[in-house]
């Protein structure tokens, strides 16, 4: 069957040992009320024979699904960034293959996006933890001096207009986790319009299992990546000395973050671990102005530290923030 010619949207759903929940996820979106949408579904090389099985079928099945298959695993940003480049559509979107999207997320983010002419448009969405349902608010995105913090860093519960990433050259780095924080603090300094939806349309899966040490892991041997991909952006375009004290706010917010689910975690949490993840927070640590943190103290005391410096950055960025609003209403006073 020939793929659609002319999709007004493509829907990029990375796939990586995702049998359990793949079917509904792509029904999902195979349902949605609006017409012309392009669904993209990128293997990322997925030990799991069975999703492979899933992607054939559905290709097989409809004309609308285009099936990717990487010769390496690239991780879910390599895999939305396959996506992005194979894309027909002129608006782009991304769930995650264990997640699931109700039949009018996309019509209705498709209309307020060309209404608005939006770079990108949001939407409040779900928190599923078996049984438990939870309904999660969002800000909308607003001027700031504090560019990177203007709107939240989610991937899958926003619709993208295709050109945002091809023209300004920003994708998902590749290989590593938390590469949404990396893309999103990149793209909100090209984002002009990016209006919210406040109604929940996507329903994302918690998971229900303690994370592992080795998530944990992972994921702190991965954010000095995400600290330097930021860092290279704003270096290249000059930002990098102005907005210093937003970029480290940045880095604490990831750190501490991490920090607190790893602490909180019984099956995570205990001495060999404690060490292992303090000597990968070294690293870290370099993209930090603070010096004032001893050497050999544990993980909680760093915690409490990094936490007490990040308030006294907010702080900081809160009188920034006043004079930012104060001139920006006098120059529309002005007007």
């Amino acid at each position: 069957m020939n793929p659609i010619s002319s999709p007004q949207i493509s829907v990029i759903v990375p796939v990586y040992k995702a049998s359990q929940f793949l079917e509904q996820c792509i029904e999902s979106i195979l349902n949605q009320s609006q017409d012309g949408i392009e669904l993209i579904l990128v293997n990322d090389m997925s030990p799991d024979s069975s999703d492979e099985e899933i992607c054939l079928q559905y290709a097989s099945k409809y004309a609308s699904v285009n099936y990717i298959k990487h010769d390496e695993n690239k991780k879910a940003g390599g895999a939305r960034n396959t996506g992005i480049l194979a894309a027909k559509g002129k608006y782009v979107g991304f769930v995650d293959s264990d997640d699931w999207i109700d039949s009018g997320m996309y019509a209705e983010l498709f209309t307020v996006a060309e209404r608005t002419n939006a770079d990108f448009v949001q939407c409040f969405f779900y928190r599923e933890d078996g049984e438990r349902k939870r309904l999660q608010k969002l800000k909308s995105f607003r001027f700031q001096a504090d560019k990177m913090h203007a709107v939240n860093a989610l991937i899958w519960n926003k619709l993208f207009r295709r050109d945002l990433f091809i023209k300004n050259d920003i994708f998902f780095p590749e290989g590593i986790s938390s590469e949404d924080i990396a893309l999103m603090s990149k793209l909100s300094y090209v984002i002009e319009k990016a209006p919210l939806v406040r109604r929940a349309f996507y329903h994302y899966r918690v998971n229900r299992e303690e994370a592992t040490t080795s998530d944990f892991s992972k994921l702190m041997e991965d954010l000095p990546v995400v600290f330097q991909d930021i860092c290279d952006f704003l270096k290249k375009h000059n930002r990098l000395d102005d907005d210093r004290l937003f970029y480290e706010r940045r880095v604490l917010k990831s750190i501490n973050h991490h920090l607190d689910r790893f602490l909180k975690s019984s099956d995570a949490f205990s001495e060999s671990n404690d060490a292992k993840i303090q000597q990968q927070l070294s690293r870290c640590l370099a993209f930090l102005s603070v010096k004032n943190i001893p050497a050999n103290i544990s993980l909680r005391e760093t915690f409490s530290m990094l936490k007490s410096y990040k308030r006294t950055i907010d702080r900081k960025v809160f009188f920034i923030e006043l004079k930012y609003a104060f001139r920006s209403k006098r120059n529309t006073i002005k007007q």
